[in-house]
């Protein structure tokens, strides 16, 4: 560090930001969201930084909880509450966090001893920190599925999941069996990558399920244009369960993705519409 922010300037700087991102969470979406995320920025920089971080060897298994937040915060802003399926990702992105920054760990071993923080490898040896990555690599597998298995998530989730999970049980057995001749850098970057196509193959799976967003869009932008399209469009909402019929509150089209183009495909079918 080459000193130019001063520590009263940068616990300022870092005061503004959180207040800024909580009145704008509150603003925009909710005060559920902002609670949210204020309540994960304390947990990351009192119990996490400033207590667990240089006193326990599991500083990361719990102050993981942090960084396993935003799927609550996300969920709380787009619907308003709370859902085990919110809870189910924040679970994944808890026993994620472990192999991940122990992989890491292993490969700045020394670094994390000199400097005095508990990380496992300094505390209980290399060993033992690759049994406990290739123990939660195999516990994150089976919960990665539970979005599928109960309902919340589709086929095209349910496959990305169990590929990813295979390739990351692989990467960390061998790093249990070869030990040292295994590069603890190649698990720290492939975890980086199997997130990252988790949650894409999450994206795409909604997408993939919530068809009628596309023939929505194209109701909206195009379909009124002959009369052949404007029957298209209005049998389609005839049709479709989140047609102008079911728009009311409490219904689960409020709480679909489609909700906007929903809104268009109703306005485009009904009798008086464009």
């Amino acid at each position: 560090p080459q000193g130019q922010v001063t520590p009263p300037r940068a616990l300022a700087f870092g005061i503004t930001l959180g207040a800024a991102g909580f009145l704008v969470l509150a603003a925009v979406a909710n005060l559920l969201s902002a609670v949210l995320a204020a309540g994960a920025l304390l947990f990351y920089v009192f119990v996490y930084t400033a207590w667990l971080k240089r006193r326990s060897v599991q500083n990361i298994v719990i102050g993981g909880a942090a960084g396993a937040v935003p799927p609550l915060v996300g969920w709380a802003a787009g619907r308003g509450n709370g859902s085990w399926e919110a809870v189910a990702l924040f679970t994944v992105i808890l026993l994620w966090t472990p192999p991940h920054f122990w992989a890491l760990a292993l490969r700045y071993q020394g670094d994390y001893a000199a400097a005095g923080v508990p990380m496992l490898p300094v505390v209980r040896g290399a060993s033992a920190t690759r049994r406990q990555i290739a123990a939660y690599s195999l516990l994150l597998v089976p919960v990665s599925l539970v979005p599928s298995l109960a309902g919340g998530a589709g086929p095209l989730y349910l496959a990305a999941a169990v590929a990813l999970g295979v390739m990351l049980v692989r990467e960390a057995l061998a790093l249990l069996r070869r030990g040292d001749a295994y590069p603890a850098m190649r698990l720290f970057h492939f975890s980086i990558t199997y997130l990252a196509a988790l949650f894409v193959a999450l994206l795409l799976d909604q997408l993939a399920r919530s068809w009628p967003v596309w023939g929505s869009l194209w109701c909206a932008t195009r379909g009124g244009r002959n009369r052949r399209g404007i029957a298209r469009c209005r049998y389609r909402a005839a049709t479709w369960p989140c047609s102008s019929r079911s728009w009311h509150p409490g219904s689960s089209c409020w709480s679909s993705p489609t909700l906007i183009y929903g809104s268009a495909i109703a306005a485009w079918a009904s009798p008086t519409g464009g």
